[in-house]
């Protein structure tokens, strides 16, 4: 018998019988629900690295993706809400919980493994000595697609890997008479900043973490292509989190433009660079150029690339990745910078 008419005819007799008819499941959107992470650094300061970090990143994906990501404080308060202990966050039904509840796809969850902050001096401080400053953070990751839980973990596994974060503030800055350099002061007041404030970010933790932050999607859109076919490049976005925290997060996304320079094979020469804001291992999408009678904004995207090295205040190189044959000189590259 035909599959499409012995269904139906399941369906008729289920009915018949008075049997519920079968409600088709929806389909979680392609958000993100993020969890607090472990702290397992040797770091010892005011903040709490398994919240703040993960706080952070939801920023960062948010105003990089555009789409729906749950904070981890988010995620506390339904757990204290439902009167239920910390052990929940561990437990795949509360996962599921999540996933139906707030429409949601993928989770990710993680542990802090590495934030430090360190200072390199010589000479002598109370005549005259150079420093430098140096920050690092490193996080170990794994992302389950919840669609496929309850089930196996590893079946449910998307992307896993550790991705670190590092800056250092290499200027040697001289200190004369025993005059602290405004580096000297960050270092020796960060107690009194707030994680993820402006001036958290004009910190070397701050802009390791930023450094930490891009390195984690980078990753992400090479185990989910999808996000970097996402249409991220339509206006600029700012992301927050949730009113209801103390300490805003604040992340500004701006698109960014220039050109096809000149192609070879599967390199390609585009005019962003340093000055740009745009990173090794961002993707770029080229777009066509608008042909006659097409109304504004209708543009065709034809291309996508990944950058590999910036050369210059205006120059990258970057691989072909998608469209290789519709890439012609001068055509528009897109990007989006966070700043």
């Amino acid at each position: 018998m035909n599959r499409a008419i012995r269904t139906v005819l399941i369906l008729l007799t289920a009915g018949a019988c008075g049997m519920p008819p079968l409600a088709a499941q929806p389909v979680p959107g392609p958000g993100f629900v993020v969890l607090p992470f472990e702290n397992r650094s040797s770091f010892e300061g005011p903040w709490d690295l398994g919240l703040e970090v993960p706080r952070y990143l939801s920023a960062y994906l948010t105003t990089r993706y555009g789409s729906l990501v749950v904070a981890p404080q988010v995620v506390l308060s339904r757990v204290a809400g439902q009167g239920l202990g910390t052990g929940a966050l561990s437990d795949p039904k509360f996962w599921k919980q999540l996933r139906d509840e707030l429409n949601v796809r993928f989770l990710l969850v993680g542990a802090v493994s590495d934030f430090d902050v360190s200072r390199f001096a010589t000479g002598s401080e109370t005549l005259g000595a150079y420093e430098a400053f140096k920050g690092a953070a490193a996080v170990s990751f794994t992302v389950y697609d919840l669609t496929r839980i309850p089930g196996s973990l590893p079946a449910a596994e998307r992307s896993h890997g550790i991705v670190r974060g590092e800056f250092a503030d290499r200027s040697f800055a001289l200190t004369l008479f025993g005059k602290q350099s405004q580096r000297t002061v960050e270092y020796r007041e960060l107690n009194r900043i707030k994680f993820g404030s402006e001036e958290f970010n004009a910190t070397v933790i701050g802009q390791a973490c930023r450094q930490l932050a891009h390195n984690l999607t980078v990753q992400l859109e090479t185990d989910l292509p999808f996000l970097r076919s996402r249409e991220l490049w339509t206006e600029d976005t700012t992301a927050w989190t949730a009113p209801s925290d103390t300490t805003d997060i604040i992340f500004r996304g701006r698109v960014v433009r220039g050109a096809l320079i000149y192609l070879e094979g599967d390199d390609a020469f585009i005019s962003l660079g340093d000055l740009d804001g745009v990173q090794k291992g961002q993707m770029v999408t080229v777009f066509a150029e608008k042909e006659p009678g097409i109304s504004p904004g209708s543009e065709v995207k034809v291309g996508l690339l990944e950058i590999t090295q910036v050369r210059g205040p205006h120059l990258s190189l970057a691989k072909i990745r998608t469209g290789k044959e519709n890439l012609k000189q001068k055509m528009e590259v897109r990007a989006r910078v966070i700043e």
